[in-house]
């Protein structure tokens, strides 16, 4: 109003306030069953609205994005002869030999050969992601440098619970590797056979802000950072191949009289005993 405005004398008012229309309320109660009439008008629609209260468990579409099918990469990348070679190579070796002739069933020799990353790609492997972290990436990063160079899941479970005292994040990491050891059994892995390959962390977006208020009239901004942990766990499938591969480039080098300069020290005996100074 007029009156209970500073301007009010000056400016009219230009905000009115419309009437509400009347609504219609309507029950979803069938008066013929229950014998008793509630005295509401139900209007001229005959549309009746029914909210309906879901269990999430009894949700099959929540249950689904949930719960993702794991997939296979042998069903889905190879026929269905190239499997059964595969396999039979794998079973072979421990891993997968590039070139190496194996025999099926019915007598017949066979050789596959595949790139570096089909290889990968082929060989077992679980992608893990965690939820939404309240921390930042710098101080995630010093938590999982601790897990690198090829550690052992159950391994990295017990430094998690050890550090939880004093790395708030190592909760959220223990929280991820116990549900990823938690899937792998269900897929019939070896929770002893299962370690680390990759391990690293990323901004989750949408960091909030707010003003952070200082002494003589100034102000800061207090950014509120939140982060993400992912992580690809495998066999020691892939650890046996790349011990072999290791150690194929290391024959290699020492048959190769010109690369074997690079190595840092000959793989020869020692025929006298060093002495205490330089030679130059």
């Amino acid at each position: 109003s007029n009156s209970s405005s500073l301007f009010g004398n000056i400016t009219k008012s230009t905000f009115e306030r419309k009437a509400e229309p009347e609504r219609n309320v309507s029950l979803n109660v069938n008066s013929a069953e229950t014998g008793v009439d509630h005295g509401v008008d139900r209007g001229s629609s005959d549309e009746t609205t029914t909210i309906e209260y879901v269990d999430p468990k009894d949700d099959g579409k929540l249950q689904e994005f949930l719960h993702k099918k794991p997939v296979v990469a042998i069903d889905k990348l190879l026929s269905p002869l190239k499997k059964k070679i595969y396999l039979k190579n794998v079973g072979k070796n421990g891993f997968f030999k590039n070139n190496d002739e194996v025999i099926l069933e019915d007598n017949t020799k066979y050789r596959l050969r595949l790139t570096y990353d089909e290889i990968e790609a082929l060989e077992p492997s679980i992608y893990l992601k965690s939820y939404r972290i309240k921390s930042s990436m710098k101080k995630a990063m010093v938590m999982l440098r601790l897990l690198r160079h090829n550690m052992e899941l159950k391994t990295a479970i017990t430094q998690c619970q050890f550090m939880n005292n004093k790395k708030k994040i190592a909760h959220e990491v223990y929280n991820l590797l116990s549900r990823g050891l938690e899937q792998s059994e269900k897929l019939g892995y070896q929770g002893s056979k299962l370690y680390i390959s990759q391990i690293w962390t990323g901004s989750d977006g949408y960091w909030s802000k707010r003003i952070e208020c200082k002494g003589r009239g100034r102000n800061g901004l207090i950014r509120h950072r939140y982060v993400h942990i992912k992580c690809i766990v495998k066999t020691d499938q892939t650890l046996k191949r790349l011990a072999y591969e290791k150690e194929q480039k290391l024959k290699k080098k020492i048959e190769d009289g010109s690369k074997i300069d690079n190595m840092s020290l000959k793989n020869q005996p020692i025929r006298s005993q060093p002495s205490g100074f330089y030679k130059w």
